[in-house]
This record gives structure tokens, C-alpha cells and sequence, in this order.
């Protein structure tokens, strides 16, 4: 998450927040002027070492169920008047 950070600012866009890991909330929000970028990012497996699923890539379910969590987090942003932008890896 730091990298992707590093990689906003040096486009010139402000860190307005961020949450690691184990927090909540939106994992990353930028600015630039009256933009504003709102970064959801998902790991390849668990990062919670005291869980069975530490370092396990996710199941089928769970790549749904993140997805679909972040699919509706950004129909939420929309409506907000949010432009949608997805870039998936």
C-alpha cells in the first residue's frame, strides 16, 4: 500500500487518508484539486497471522465476495456523483 501511495503522489495527487490492513475504511484517498481518487486494493490471501487463512490464497467465494464489495462501495461513490474508474490485476 505504501508503494501505491508513493506512486499517487508522485503524479501529484495529496494522501487524504488511508487505512492498512487491518482497518477499516477506504484503503486509500487521494486528491488533486477537485478530484478525488478513492483506492479499494485486496491482497492475495489472508493477512491476519493468527487466522488458518494467513498467507492462503483466496477461494473462489471470497474473490466474489471482495469484489462484489468493492463493486457496491463504488456504486455508493457514483451516486455521490463519483466518476468510476477500475483497474484490476
Amino acid at each position: 500500500m505504501r508503494a501505491a501511495m508513493a506512486h499517487l503522489q508522485s503524479k501529484g495527487l495529496a494522501i487524504e487518508s488511508y487505512a492498512l490492513s487491518h482497518q477499516h475504511g477506504d484503503d486509500v484517498v487521494a486528491i488533486r484539486g477537485s478530484e478525488r481518487l478513492i483506492v479499494e486494493a485486496k491482497s492475495e490471501g489472508g493477512s491476519k497471522p493468527h487466522t488458518k487463512k494467513f498467507g492462503q490464497p483466496f477461494d473462489v467465494g471470497q474473490g466474489y465476495s471482495h469484489v462484489s464489495r468493492a463493486v457496491v462501495r463504488a456504486e455508493g461513490a457514483r451516486t455521490e456523483g463519483a466518476v468510476i474508474r477500475g483497474l484490476f490485476y
